[in-house]
C-alpha cells in the first residue's frame, strides 16, 4: 500500500483502489464520487426536508453543513480551509465596509485570491489536469462579487440608476450569517455550477419558487426528479463519450510535426473530433450540476411569455445549441450561460468605458492565465464580429426562398462548427505555443478566415428606410430589427467564457 492509500480514510481508499483499477486519476474519480453524493443527497434533501414542512433555518444548516462535509472529504482540509477563509474576509467587508466602495474591495479581494490560485497552480503544476479547489473558489468568487454588487446597489445606490435585473437582485441588507455561508456552501452547488443569485437562491431555500399548490402543501414536489434524473443521465453519457473517444483522439497531436503527414480536411476534421469529445468534459460537469440543483428543487422557473413551467433555471449549458449553432452568439450565448450572466452583471453593465475589454478582462482573470486561454478568448470576439458581417452582407441574398434560407443555414452550421473549434483549439491546449502550433498545422485558416472578413468587409450596412412592423418594431433591413446593444440572451458582445 502507497503512502498516499495509507493517509486517507477508508471511503477515500475504496475510491482510488477503483480508480487505479481502471486506470484513471484518483482525483478525478473522487470528485466524480462527490458529485454522485452530491445528486444523492440533494434528491434525499427534497424528500425528507420540504420547504412545506420545514423551517427555512433547518434547510439552511443542513445544506451547509453537509455542503462543508463534502468539500472537506473532496479537497481536504487546507483547501476547505482557504475557502472558508475567503468567505469570512469577504463577509467582514460586506458588513463593516463603507457601502459606496465595499463592493470593490471585495471584488479586489475575491479576485485577487481567485487570481493567486491560478498563479499558484500554472508554477506548480503547469500543464496538469488536477481536480482541486479550484473551480470551487471561482463559484464562490463570483457569489461573494455578485452578492457585494446587489448590497451596494440596494443599499448606497439611487433605484432610478439601476437597470430592471440590478433591482430584482438588490439586497437592503446583508443577510444573516447562516443564510450567507448556506449560499456560498450548500452541497448541491458546493463542488461545481451553477452559480444563481442570492435572492434566487434564498427563494429555493424558503420554497417561494415553486408552484402555489406546492407551497400550499395540497402537493409533493415530484416534478423535479423526471427532469433531474435524465440530465443526470444525459451527463453520464456525454462523461462515457469523453473517457472512451476522446484518448483516441488527442488534442495535443494537433500540434505534432508529424499531424502535416496527414490531409487538410483530415487535418481539420481530427481538430474538430478531438475538440468535440474533449468538450464534453465541460459538458458533464454542467449538465451533472444542474440536474442535482433540480434534484434538491432548485432550478423551477416560469417562461413570462408562454406561461410554460420547466426545470431550466439553473441551466449553465445545451450542449447541442453550442455543437449545432448557425452562429458564433448562439454558440456563446448557451455556453458556460450562468457564468455570462454574472459577467454581465458585474462588468459590462458597470463599465462606462470600453465595456467589452473590461468583459474580456474579467474573464481572462476568472478562467486564468494559461497562454491558450489568452489566445481563444479575444479571437473568439472577433470571430463574432467577423460573422455578425458575413450576416449583415451575405444573409440577405438567401432569404428569397425557404430551399435558400435553409442552405444558408446549412453552410453557416458548419461554418461555425469549424471556426468555433478552431478558435477553441488553444484553450483547449492550455498552453501558447502547443496552441499556435495546432494552427500552424491547419495553415491559420480560421485566423486568415477572420481576418480576412473584418479587412474587407465593411463594419456598417448602408441604412435602409425605416419600416415599422406590425408589432412596432422598426426594421434597418438587415436582420429584421433595430439592434438594442445586446448580443443574445444573456446580453454580453461574443467572447469566449
Amino acid at each position: 500500500m502507497d503512502e498516499e492509500l495509507a493517509s486517507v480514510s477508508l471511503l477515500t481508499r475504496q475510491v482510488y483502489v477503483a480508480a487505479d483499477s481502471i486506470n484513471l486519476a484518483r482525483d478525478q474519480l473522487l470528485f466524480f464520487a462527490c458529485t454522485v453524493f452530491a445528486f444523492v443527497g440533494s434528491a434525499l434533501f427534497n424528500l425528507l426536508l420540504p420547504p412545506v414542512r420545514t423551517s427555512t433555518a433547518l434547510r439552511h444548516a443542513v445544506l451547509t453543513t453537509f455542503g462543508v462535509l463534502l468539500l472537506f472529504y473532496c479537497y481536504g482540509g487546507t483547501q476547505t480551509c482557504i475557502l472558508v477563509v475567503v468567505s469570512v474576509v469577504s463577509q467582514l467587508l460586506m458588513q463593516y465596509a463603507p457601502a459606496n466602495y465595499m463592493h470593490v474591495l471585495v471584488f479586489i479581494v475575491s479576485m485577487g485570491c481567485l487570481a493567486g490560485t491560478h498563479i499558484f497552480n500554472m508554477v506548480f503544476h503547469f500543464g496538469e489536469y488536477k481536480v482541486d479547489y479550484t473551480g470551487s473558489l471561482m463559484v464562490i468568487t463570483a457569489k461573494i462579487s455578485g452578492m457585494a454588487f446587489a448590497l451596494h446597489d440596494g443599499v448606497y445606490k439611487k433605484a432610478e440608476s439601476l437597470t430592471a435585473e440590478q433591482k430584482q437582485l438588490s439586497l437592503a441588507r446583508f443577510p444573516c450569517l447562516l443564510e450567507y455561508y448556506s449560499y456560498l456552501f450548500n452541497f448541491p452547488s458546493a463542488l461545481a455550477m451553477p452559480m444563481a443569485s442570492f435572492k434566487e437562491y434564498a427563494t429555493f431555500v424558503s420554497g417561494a419558487s415553486l408552484p402555489a399548490d406546492i407551497r400550499s402543501g395540497k402537493k409533493r414536489l415530484f416534478s423535479n426528479y423526471l427532469p433531474a434524473f435524465g440530465k443526470a443521465g444525459y451527463g453520464i453519457i456525454l462523461l462515457g463519450l469523453h473517457l472512451v473517444i476522446s484518448p483516441m483522439f488527442p488534442i495535443l497531436d494537433t500540434a505534432k510535426e508529424d499531424f502535416l503527414g496527414y490531409s487538410f480536411v483530415y487535418r481539420v476534421a481530427y481538430m474538430y473530433v478531438a475538440g468535440l469529445f474533449l468538450r464534453c468534459r465541460y459538458y458533464f460537469a454542467f449538465v451533472f450540476a444542474d440536474s442535482t440543483v433540480n434534484a434538491a428543487g432548485f432550478g423551477h422557473c416560469v417562461d413570462k411569455k408562454t406561461g410554460q413551467s420547466s426545470w431550466d433555471g439553473c441551466t449553465n449549458i445545451r450542449p447541442f445549441s453550442v455543437e449545432l449553432a448557425t452562429s458564433p452568439k448562439t454558440a456563446i450565448d448557451n455556453w458556460n450561460i450562468q457564468t455570462g450572466r454574472w459577467l454581465r452583471y458585474i462588468a459590462y453593465e458597470r463599465f462606462p468605458w470600453a465595456p467589452r475589454v473590461a468583459t474580456f478582462v474579467l474573464s481572462a482573470i476568472w478562467h486564468g492565465f494559461y497562454g491558450g486561454y489568452l489566445v481563444s478568448m479575444p479571437f473568439s470576439a472577433f470571430l463574432g464580429e467577423a460573422a455578425v458581417r458575413v450576416r449583415r452582407r451575405v444573409r440577405p441574398y438567401f432569404q428569397t426562398s425557404s430551399s435558400r434560407a435553409l442552405l444558408y443555414d446549412q453552410i453557416t452550421r458548419i461554418g461555425t462548427m469549424v471556426h468555433m473549434n478552431y478558435a477553441l483549439t488553444p484553450f483547449m491546449c492550455l498552453e501558447f505555443w502547443p496552441g499556435m502550433l495546432a494552427w500552424r498545422n491547419v495553415y491559420f485558416f480560421g485566423t486568415f478566415t477572420i481576418f480576412g472578413v473584418l479587412l474587407f468587409v465593411p463594419a456598417k450596412k448602408r441604412p435602409a428606410p425605416a419600416t415599422a412592423t406590425a408589432n412596432g418594431v422598426v426594421s434597418d433591413g438587415s436582420n429584421g430589427v433595430v439592434s438594442n446593444g445586446s448580443s443574445g440572451s444573456n446580453g454580453i458582445k461574443p467572447h469566449s467564457q
